[in-house]
């Protein structure tokens, strides 16, 4: 089974329709912090370490599994929807089942001219 994908439009559209669904932000804290979706939460996938990006999927895997029950509706979502799919993944793997990876992440948000909060 494969993770679903989701416009911006679509994103911003199921935000505000339903507000049990939750934007999960995989980028790192400083990425962040310069600016998101109205409204997301931030749980970083990947790290900054020695000037590269590494997987710090084990800390990610129990942030959500602290805060989100399995069959939650989640968006992820990152820079430009690599690393959100990296993460989708991984938590499908996890059983995870109402997942979709925001296409072409922050960055196609920012471009449609959407909302940011800081």
């Amino acid at each position: 089974m494969s993770v679903g994908q989701i416009t911006v439009q679509e994103t911003e559209k199921n935000l505000m329709e339903d507000n049990e669904t939750i934007y999960i932000d995989v980028r790192t804290a400083v990425e962040f912090a310069r600016g998101h979706v109205p409204g997301a939460i931030n749980i970083p996938a990947f790290e900054m370490n020695l000037g590269s990006m590494v997987p710090a999927l084990e800390k990610f895997k129990l942030a959500v599994a602290e805060s989100f029950p399995k069959q939650k509706k989640l968006l992820i979502g990152c820079q430009k929807g690599g690393r959100s799919q990296a993460a989708c993944e991984y938590l499908q793997a996890l059983g995870y089942e109402n997942l979709n990876n925001v296409v072409g992440g922050f960055s196609a948000w920012c471009e449609a001219g959407l909302p940011v909060e800081k």
